[in-house]
């Protein structure tokens, strides 16, 4: 194979999967559009219930935006995999995105509360946004959601630790808050800053 022949060969390769990319895209957003019987308020919910099987094979949880005119939303689906195949989604959270903030990957505590980069958590068992984070997450310890207002340079101004279990904002000790703030601070970013 010379080497004009394995150039062509790998474009020919890229532009398939290229293809099969935007096609899954377009297939996934045809699958989840909102439906336009449900309201909007601090939470968006499937009035029919769980729509996926019971005792699924596997299940994937995926944070979406959605660009609206006035305002972006941010929507939670579940896809579930039953014998290798998958079901219908499962809307389990829609809200303003300012409520959610970013959709960098963050953890799912339990199986069941799912944590935004902001320190914003939803309860996917209840599909209810429980806790709206202080701006920016500096760590997931154990039952407690810890996050910081940041200010205009860079600083971490109060820090906020939210256990999901009890729903309560528990009080750091002074060591805890002291190692909580150099923490968040040696990450914080420049964009996406909330300020107290």
């Amino acid at each position: 194979m010379t080497r004009n022949e394995r150039k062509r060969w790998l474009t020919r390769i890229a532009l398939v999967a290229l293809a099969g990319l935007i096609g899954l895209t377009l297939w996934l957003r045809w699958r989840t559009q909102s439906r336009t019987d449900l309201e909007f308020g601090p939470a968006v919910l499937h009035a029919t219930g769980p729509l996926g099987p019971t005792d699924p094979d596997a299940s994937l949880v995926v944070t979406e935006t959605l660009h609206g005119e006035h305002e972006h939303q941010t929507r939670a689906v579940r896809y579930d995999f039953k014998n290798g195949q998958v079901q219908p989604p499962e809307t389990l959270w829609e809200g303003p995105y300012r409520r959610f903030g970013s959709l960098s990957l963050q953890p799912i505590i339990e199986n069941r509360y799912l944590v935004s980069f902001g320190g914003s958590v939803i309860d996917l068992r209840e599909k209810a946004l429980i806790h709206e984070g202080a701006g920016r997450l500096i760590e997931v310890r154990g039952d407690r959601v810890v996050s910081a207002f940041v200010n205009d340079s860079g600083k971490l101004g109060r820090l906020v630790a939210f256990n999901p279990r009890t729903r309560a904002i528990e009080k750091l000790t002074d060591r805890e808050a002291e190692e909580f703030r150099l923490r968040g601070e040696d990450s914080c970013p420049v964009s996406g800053r909330r300020t107290a």
